[in-house]
């Protein structure tokens, strides 16, 4: 009975030592282990970094003289990478991303490489220390700055206009290897090739650089059509010979009257007049002594109620039968010039236009995306020719 007993305890023993002895992946040996190690990085490199990291044991530094590193992969393939002499309480790892991933066998989509471990021996126990380790990227978009004392968010935009220039925000960086240059492409369409010799070059010779912008102009719809792409590739290379690509998509699309607002006319109240580009209801001595202001009139007749357009103001008004949300300025401008490239100076009996008809604007003192601009009537009110007013809701880019 009592070697049943000892023979029990032994196998208990040796159970307990199996476990202290080999950890499982992913568990810290803690308070077990009678060394501490320490390291300088928390395990992210760029894809162009090398990789370097430095070891220290903080406790006990005697008990340790070597330790051997190995390359883990996701699905718990586990290989010697090397091994590390301890001096001095430090020991150094000078690997790459291609050893770690030969080491790792890392050769099929299903796998990734997810970490090391540090394997060592102390009083006569052997320890290992999971190290998980990532891959970023060495670009970053858009960047947040102080300006006169506010910060400000510099942002790419993902969407862009014929005929305009937008701005590109990046920053690039590394952990601990230099930049030796930042190559920039542009092309317009999927099926077209970036060029062989860069738009830019930017010499960096350092391990960052910081709130870089570039400018690029959006050609007119001869050249580049409404919801086609651009874009806009960035190739860095470090002075390992590692390079990195990022490609950013950027759409054209129609340039939306996103401005929405609403006004009235009225005659009792003599606001008969109004001036979109001021955004103000004009009176009749206004209207009298500045005709060129007057985009559109409140014009009341013993039977009607229209709208016109001063000969001065040179504004145009064409009775659409678009969705008044869906009208964009490339739509009412082809619609425009559709019918010849003019519209009427005015549009007579209204009352049947109310929450029917989008009534399309070309706004004779603006250009640019700013000229075309759509409205419809809300409201007509009117009890008699003195007492008749009218609501609109617009859609600009004023």
């Amino acid at each position: 009975m009592k070697n049943i007993s000892n023979k029990l305890f032994l196998m208990v023993l040796a159970s307990l030592l199996l476990l202290t002895s080999c950890e499982k992946h992913g568990e810290d040996p803690g308070a077990e282990a009678p060394v501490k190690l320490e390291f300088d990085n928390d395990g992210e490199w760029t894809s162009i970094d090398d990789i370097q990291l430095t070891v220290t044991v903080a406790v006990n530094q005697e008990l340790l003289s070597e330790l051997d590193v190995e390359a883990v992969s996701s699905n718990g393939y586990t290989n010697l990478l090397e091994t590390l002499s301890i001096s001095g309480g430090q020991a150094t790892l000078n690997t790459t991303w291609a050893e770690l991933n030969e080491t790792a066998k890392i050769n099929a989509s299903d796998k990734s490489l997810s970490g090391l471990h540090f394997v060592g021996t102390a009083d006569g126990v052997t320890f290992r220390w999971p190290f998980a380790i990532s891959q970023s990227t060495p670009f970053s978009l858009d960047f947040k700055k102080s300006v006169n004392g506010e910060d400000v968010e510099f942002v790419t935009p993902s969407e862009v206009f014929n005929d305009s220039v937008f701005n590109v925000y990046y920053e690039v960086a590394t952990v601990n290897t230099t930049i030796t240059t930042v190559e920039v492409f542009s092309k317009i369409g999927n099926a077209s090739d970036y060029n062989s010799t860069p738009d830019t070059t930017v010499t960096v010779n350092a391990n960052s650089l910081n709130e870089q912008e570039l400018d690029f102009t959006v050609p007119d719809e001869s050249t580049i059509a409404l919801d086609t792409n651009m874009f806009v590739r960035f190739v860095i290379t470090a002075e390992n010979g590692l390079t990195h690509e990022e490609e950013l998509t950027i759409q054209n699309v129609a340039i939306g009257l996103d401005y929405v607002s609403s006004f009235g006319l009225s005659v009792a109240q003599d606001e008969i007049g109004y001036d979109f580009s001021a955004a103000s209801a004009l009176n009749d001595s206004i209207v009298n002594a500045d005709p060129d202001k007057v985009d559109i009139l409140l014009d009341v007749e013993s039977n009607a109620t229209n709208i016109a357009a001063t000969a001065e103001s040179n504004t145009e008004l064409l009775v659409s039968d678009q969705v008044f949300g869906n009208v964009t300025y490339q739509s009412a401008r082809d619609e425009f010039d559709d019918n010849g490239g003019t519209g009427v100076t005015q549009i007579d009996d209204i009352a049947n236009l109310a929450n029917n008809k989008a009534i399309l604007v070309k706004i004779g003192d603006q250009t640019g995306s700013s000229q075309y601009a759509v409205m419809i009537i809300t409201a007509i009110n009117r009890i008699d020719d003195s007492t008749v007013s009218v609501d609109f809701s617009l859609r600009s880019r004023l």
